[in-house]
């Protein structure tokens, strides 16, 4: 039973029909590459920088974990960005300072993905498709700055996105059904804020936004019907309100940070029920998110070089389908982390831990996937231009998920997360 979630070995001896019956070879094989650049200059009143990434990924991913949820999935992508951005503030009167920014960023990508059947590799494919995005965001906001103590902010973004896609969908005819598609939509992202700072070092604000988050390449393809999903942007509007601080004592510092959010999503993506109770991805709506997060955090100063930082964070969130669901399934309930850092001139010991509360799988609430908690570890060493690391991720080789499936029929709720690993890397600067 290696595979963690809601199918566990009790659960199948009640319900045979959801036990992941033989063993899949479910992994991903990915070589991804990538290539940077970036130039920032500072000048009396202003910066600006301009930074440029390019990257070339290949994917081989054999998944399942039932007979009815197994299949071969390959994946090429090529994307690229070029992003641009300025900012400048100049004071206005003795207590009052304006800061203007301005920023654009241009994203080119293409992505080929087939799959097929993993037992029967002889049938024709079950989708293969190829899609081309081009994304060009613009925005502009003005912070106005009172006293040190007041802080106004206001943001106006655009996005564009012109997608076109062409693909061969297996729908049980003779041969396989073509498919083209070429959309173009703007999103706009309207944000204001408005913050106050206290003589203490504390601070609270409160600030609405609005965004957009474009269909993923997971979300091109139904999973249920091997079909194109056809789906529009999801848009969020977002209420939050924070407050943080600090605080200094002897060599030690403190900081805090709460934050509340309650955010409605219109154009939802996610899977509802259909004719025949069949379920497919959709565009919904009475998709709201609410919770609460916080972090505690302390940097302790021994001596010159000799610092030990500890941070703690927390998450609750309560993410409902209105009038449908009271919990929306694939979000843990709670979760919570700790990290440690300790630094002595050029050794760095890391460890960071998180847990993560139990997980609902379906709208029902029957199929949930346990808690889990994961540790990583990390050692570094510096010394002139050249740092060298030692690290495990999953030290107690914990038994988890972190790719669920939600909904699913037969079996189908996961792909599990790697195990204990090791790795290693050597960064080396130059003329520095």
């Amino acid at each position: 039973w290696d595979l963690p979630g809601s199918i566990v070995e009790e659960q199948a001896q009640l319900e045979p029909t959801t036990a992941p019956g033989l063993r899949y070879d479910a992994h991903v094989e990915r070589d991804r590459y990538w290539l940077a650049w970036s130039r920032t200059a500072t000048h009396q009143h202003a910066k600006n920088g301009l930074w440029a990434f390019a990257q070339a990924s290949d994917k081989y991913n054999p998944f399942g974990t039932s007979p009815f949820y197994q299949g071969l999935k390959e994946e090429q992508e090529l994307n690229g960005s070029v992003r641009w951005w300025r900012g400048a503030s100049r004071a206005l009167n003795s207590r009052t300072t304006l800061t203007w920014d301005q920023s654009a960023i241009a994203r080119f990508e293409q992505v080929t993905i087939d799959e097929s059947d993993l037992i029967a590799p002889e049938l024709p494919p079950r989708y293969q498709i190829e899609s081309t995005n081009h994304n060009l965001w613009v925005g502009s906001g003005v912070r106005l700055e009172v006293e040190s103590s007041w802080l106004f902010d206001v943001q106006l973004g655009a996005e564009w996105l012109s997608r076109s896609t062409t693909g061969l969908f297996d729908q049980q005819e003779p041969t396989l059904v073509p498919y083209e598609e070429d959309y173009t939509t703007i999103q706009w992202a309207p944000r204001i804020g408005l913050s106050y700072t206290f003589e203490s070092a504390q601070s609270i604000s409160l600030q609405y936004a609005e965004g957009s988050s474009q269909p993923n390449t997971f979300e091109i393809v139904d999973p249920s019907t091997n079909d194109f999903a056809n789906l529009r942007a999801e848009q969020a509007k977002t209420w939050e309100l924070s407050w943080k601080g600090s605080h200094d004592r002897n060599t030690a510092s403190f900081y805090w940070s709460f934050n509340a959010y309650h955010q409605v999503i219109q154009d939802g993506i996610a899977q509802v029920k259909g004719e025949n109770d069949g379920l497919f991805l959709a565009n919904v709506e009475g998709l709201s998110m609410k919770g609460l997060e916080g972090s505690l955090r302390s940097i302790q100063r021994f001596s010159p070089g000799h610092v030990l930082e500890m941070e703690i964070h927390g998450n609750m969130n309560r993410h409902r389908f209105d009038p449908v669901l009271e919990q929306l399934p694939g979000t843990p309930l709670n979760s919570a982390g700790a990290s440690v850092v300790y630094r002595k001139r050029s050794f760095q010991f890391q460890w960071n831990h998180l847990w993560n509360d139990r997980t609902p799988l379906n709208d029902a609430l029957t199929r949930w996937a346990p808690a889990y908690q994961r540790s990583d570890v990390a050692f570094s060493f510096t010394k002139s231009q050249n740092t060298w690391r030692l690290g495990m991720r999953n030290v107690f080789d914990a038994k988890y998920s972190n790719w669920l499936q939600i909904n699913a029929f037969g079996g189908k709720h996961y792909n599990p997360a790697p195990g204990r690993t090791y790795w290693a890397s050597w960064v080396w600067k130059f003329n520095q």
